[in-house]
């Protein structure tokens, strides 16, 4: 990697953020004031060449897009909106699993910096007192058997302004500021993440990165219902199997999902309080 954070092309970044990613061990960033969506500029300079741990980041987005085909809200100068490029190793395949993971406990590590004790809400989002802040989408492009690149977009809401409407929620949101009274400059914590993000990146198959993981867990020891490919089931969240797939203790015993439609508490659970924010 280069020993200075280059800005290659796009808008003028704010001095904010040439500062922030001053010193940065990162090949290259991008940031634009307004963009579709960072995913999409992500993939354009992946086609152009781009190298592992590039990013790209907005000051708004009007196109953004969440899993299962959800949209992204984020308004202007109210949450931080990044991608980020992975060229994966040539035998990393089977560990492609992990990357929405990797991301997500690197926003939840950078997060740390500033007093906040976000959790993983299995698989893809950022959870606080009982809130989603944040969310994660990896996609991932072939060229014949073999992955070309990743792309791991993170979104965190830092003010209220960055709340979705009601009628696109279905879990509660809210924002850093409300919720833990913190004002996050985006720019430091976009290095903050790139950072962790680069930490993590030869420990994606050990044992310890799962653990790390898990540790961050959200809903763990509590009561959960959890549906997967049209069937539901009730149980206790228990943590992650050794490969990162969620591990739930039912009726029926022990069951291990690997891919789910949503997961939420159940009663009597859904009543009971989140930690504090602080």
């Amino acid at each position: 990697m280069a020993e200075y954070a280059e800005i290659s092309w796009g808008d003028a970044p704010p001095r904010a953020w040439r500062r922030a990613f001053q010193g940065l061990p990162i090949p290259a960033w991008r940031w634009y004031a307004r963009v579709p969506s960072t995913q999409d500029a992500a993939w354009a300079w992946v086609a152009q060449g781009a190298v592992e741990g590039v990013l790209v980041a907005a000051r708004e987005q009007t196109a953004g897009r969440g899993r299962a085909g959800r949209r992204w809200f984020a308004a202007a100068d109210a949450s931080l909106a990044l991608s980020v490029v992975a060229r994966p190793f040539q035998d990393e395949t089977p560990w492609l699993s992990r990357y929405t993971a990797w991301a997500a406990l690197a926003m939840a590590e950078a997060l740390a910096a500033w007093g906040l004790d976000v959790q993983l809400k299995w698989p893809n989002d950022l959870w606080l007192c009982g809130h989603k802040v944040g969310g994660v989408l990896v996609e991932v492009r072939w060229s014949a058997a073999r992955v070309e690149a990743a792309v791991l977009g993170v979104g965190v809401n830092l003010r209220p302004e960055a709340v979705p409407p009601r009628d696109w929620l279905d879990v509660p949101a809210g924002s850093l500021a409300e919720l833990a009274g913190v004002s996050i400059s985006a720019p430091q914590l976009a290095a903050a993440f790139w950072r962790a993000w680069a930490r993590w990146r030869v420990h994606l198959p050990t044992r310890a990165w799962v653990r790390a993981w898990e540790a961050r867990l959200a809903f763990r020891g509590r009561r959960v219902r959890v549906t997967s490919q049209g069937r539901t089931w009730l149980g206790v969240l228990q943590g992650l199997s050794p490969q990162g797939a969620l591990v739930v203790r039912t009726a029926q015993g022990m069951r291990t999902f690997w891919h789910i439609d949503r997961l939420r508490l159940a009663e009597p659970d859904e009543g009971r309080a989140d930690p504090p924010c602080s």
